[in-house]
């Protein structure tokens, strides 16, 4: 089917199904205000949730993503008890001391994945390359459409990074925001603000080093400019988040790789 942007995986079964581009489960409220699409026309517009959807797989190919888009739920819910576990932990002790430290995993690969199918579901069939060894104008290759999938996995310094700076607060919020970054028509990564966390999807062999063209996604960050961002560290598939606080350690979120 050529309007699947897996149908190079040749085993496409159904009609074109209805996508969100990003995992609807990740919003509680069903209405979403939205901006930053071809169709917004630079304004921000509020749709139902149900509404932000393309139909870009066939329901085949869509149904065998569900794995990764509950991986990103799981992940989100870390990320916010993450957050509440060290709110609480300051409110109840004005100075540092020794807790039960609280242990988190996410599922670093699948993430990874989902990453990867969020950016091909907002660039498929637009006017840009995605990624530097593209051969078709808004169409994945058939290694990113493989990976994504779990077929197979990036065996360079591509796939997914975080964004990271000592002393850095993450603002925890449903609000998500995708940015894509590249030079001229190509898009080379994008970056994704979950839960006031900046993920990366770079598709660079080399990898990426924070003299990247990033500016857009570090003001996303970080709008007020209050983190040095010389200091700011990519992070390709990190193994924990260690939070302390003090001296002590207090939680830690691990990466299952």
């Amino acid at each position: 089917m050529e309007r699947c942007w897996a149908s190079v995986l040749g085993d496409c079964k159904g009609p074109l199904s209805d996508e969100h581009i990003i995992t609807g489960g990740l919003f509680e409220d069903p209405m979403l205000k939205v901006s930053g699409f071809d169709w917004c026309n630079g304004a921000v517009r509020e749709i139902p949730r149900d509404r932000l959807v393309r139909r870009i797989l066939c329901k085949g190919h869509n149904g065998r993503l569900g794995e990764i888009d509950r991986t990103a739920i799981r992940a989100a819910r870390v990320f916010d008890e993450w957050l509440r576990t060290e709110n609480a932990r300051r409110e109840v002790s004005t100075t540092p001391r020794r807790w039960s430290i609280a242990r988190f995993e996410i599922d670093g690969r699948q993430l990874e994945r989902w990453l990867l199918k969020t950016m091909i579901n907002a660039t498929y069939d637009k006017n840009s390359m995605i990624g530097p060894t593209a051969v078709e104008v808004g169409k994945p290759t058939e290694e990113l459409v493989r990976i994504a999938y779990g077929l197979d996995s990036f065996a360079d310094r591509r796939g997914l990074y975080i964004l990271a700076a000592q002393g850095y607060t993450a603002n925890n919020t449903d609000r998500i925001s995708l940015t894509p970054w590249g030079h001229d028509e190509f898009v080379n990564g994008m970056a994704i603000n979950f839960r006031g966390f900046i993920l990366m999807m770079c598709l660079i062999s080399r990898g990426m080093d924070i003299q990247q063209a990033l500016d857009m996604p570090l003001k996303a960050m970080d709008p007020e400019q209050k983190v040095d961002r010389m200091q700011l560290n990519p992070m390709r598939h990190p193994q924990a988040f260690i939070s302390r606080q003090g001296k002590y350690v207090s939680s830690k979120i691990t990466f299952k790789w």
